[in-house]
């Protein structure tokens, strides 16, 4: 039961940062379509018993593909809402949060922003394991007599 509430509290979050980000933007006459399409894909699932389980996940994934947008994705919510009574619409939209950033804080932040500067310059002084990786070395455990053989797929050279 607690997954269930769990999911629930994520989808009411992703309701009302959906409201935040679109606001009162209509739908273009595509995303129109585009919500026809949706809709009949989730009702194919959800009106046939067996599939229901598809149609919830079939929900999910439309909820979580960032490619479309946020008044598509509140759109088809809406209208799962409207089939499943899940109370979505009551969903206030997200508020945006001001945080006053104190001396300390910035303070942190520029040592973070040189420590990341001078981690980053001296990165490139170490080593890269790729170009290591297309290097010969020698592996003592795996020499004998005989030939060189060389793999460099391997990162060694083997006598043979």
């Amino acid at each position: 039961m607690d997954a269930a509430k769990k999911a629930y509290e994520n989808l009411a979050d992703y309701v009302a940062s959906f409201k935040a980000e679109a606001g009162a933007k209509n739908l273009s006459s595509e995303e129109e379509k585009a919500l026809a399409q949706l809709v009949g894909e989730f009702d194919g699932y959800l009106f046939d018993d067996l599939k229901t389980p598809v149609a919830l996940s079939y929900m999910w994934s439309v909820v979580k593909d960032n490619s479309k947008s946020a008044a598509l994705r509140l759109a088809f919510l809406m209208h799962v809402d409207g089939v499943l009574h899940l109370f979505l619409k009551d969903v206030a939209p997200k508020q945006a949060q001001t945080v006053e950033v104190t001396p300390e804080i910035t303070a942190l932040l520029e040592q973070r922003a040189a420590a990341r500067a001078a981690t980053l310059s001296s990165s490139a002084r170490r080593p890269n394991p790729s170009v290591s990786m297309a290097a010969y070395s020698l592996d003592p455990s795996r020499l004998r007599r005989g030939r060189v053989s060389s793999r460099p797929h391997e990162g060694r050279v083997d006598l043979v």
